[in-house]
């Protein structure tokens, strides 16, 4: 019997390329040939280098986690699931893009999910709860409020109208 659930957690783009590792085994160079076979794959199960491998195809993302053979595979199926729910949550579109966006976000769910290859948390809901909210991303994301909005709009143009005399 083995000590850890998963031996790998990999975020990787729809031709294989890894976004975003965490691999808790020795072995780490087996990480690229699994992400590398999940992308050419087209089942969501699979075994690969005596391991089982879990694949999740979201729009341009793949959730990839791998596994020993001897895992609890029911128990490491519906917790995949509940961190797929979170990670959604937090990427809302799962593009490349948006993976290089909420980085940050992805490393602490995966805090928050595993450590050291055990699963700590197996609720999409709590996962999201124990992160930090962020204030803002970008000045596209910050509140303003209403009165000052106003204010800034009149005082823009009372310059703009200063400065063409």
């Amino acid at each position: 019997m083995n000590l850890f659930d998963i031996e790998g957690l990999l975020v990787a783009d729809s031709q294989g390329e890894i976004l975003y590792r965490r691999v808790f085994s020795k072995e780490e160079e087996i990480a690229a040939k699994i992400a590398e076979k999940a992308a050419g794959d087209r089942e969501s199960i699979s075994m690969f280098y005596d391991r089982i491998v879990m694949c999740k195809r979201l729009d341009e993302v793949l959730l990839i986690i791998y596994s020993p053979m001897d895992v609890n595979e029911p128990f490491v199926g519906q917790v995949f699931d509940e961190f797929t729910a979170a990670f959604i949550g937090i990427v809302k579109t799962p593009t490349r893009e948006r993976v290089w966006k909420k980085y940050d976000q992805i490393v602490l769910l995966v805090a928050e999910f595993l450590y050291e290859g055990i699963v700590m948390s197996g609720k999409s809901d709590e996962m999201l709860d124990k992160l930090p909210k962020r204030n803002f991303e970008g000045v596209d994301g910050m509140k303003v409020p209403r009165g000052f909005a106003s204010f800034l709009h009149k005082a823009t143009k009372s310059l703009s109208i200063g400065s063409n005399k």
